[in-house]
């Protein structure tokens, strides 16, 4: 983590967005529909040339123009084994149930930039962020879709803002569809909305 954080630093980030709203790996259905998860080895090879064959235009565009086919993030951490598979793999088991907020304070302790932590749900995370010296804060369920039964932002928002105050930049994400949405989080006291979804 460390590396990682000095190769941002030395490329010219300024700004390091840690998640914490993804403390296991979500059961994302849709992954497993289309073939990107749950199925390995050679009926995960059987399924992706079969769907390559049926969208020929997107295999000859993406499977063979676009290699190669590695993610770049992780690659010098996988070494040759940097695929889809291997990515999820190597995320499945790099997920860490035990973070806490000394782990937190580590990465404040390495990263002098602005520091924004992504996924605070309650009141008093938000003044733990504050404590450790987070600028930002992002109220987020990722999207709703990780942990079943988690509140929505909107309805988190007001008591995380009244409970910071003015000790870091409190923004959301979550729900946001339209410039309805923007207003209705800024009035709910966010200082800034991620609208990123509805943009693409």
């Amino acid at each position: 983590m460390r590396d990682l954080m000095l190769q941002a630093k030395a490329a010219g980030c300024t700004t390091l967005i840690f998640t914490v709203d993804m403390p296991v790996p979500g059961s994302r259905y849709r992954n497993y529909h289309s073939g990107l998860a749950g199925a390995p080895g050679l009926a995960g090879a059987l399924r992706r040339s079969w769907q390559g064959a049926m969208n020929p235009s997107w295999a000859w565009d993406v499977g063979i123009h676009g290699r190669p086919h590695k993610l770049g993030n992780v690659a010098p951490m996988l070494g040759d084994k940097s695929g889809l598979e291997d990515f999820f793999a190597w995320m499945r088991n790099n997920f860490d149930d035990t973070i806490s907020w000394r782990d937190l304070q580590f990465i404040r302790e390495v990263w002098d930039g602005t520091l924004i932590i992504k996924g605070i749900l309650d009141t008093e995370d938000v003044r733990a962020a504050a404590d450790i010296g987070a600028d930002r804060i992002v109220v987020s369920n990722h999207g709703g879709r990780q942990l079943d039964g988690v509140p929505s932002p909107a309805r988190v928002l007001s008591p995380i803002a009244d409970a910071v105050g003015d000790r870091l930049t409190v923004l959301a994400d979550g729900g946001v569809r339209s410039g309805l949405d923007v207003v209705r989080m800024l009035a709910l006291g966010a200082k800034g909305v991620l609208p990123g979804r509805a943009w693409v």
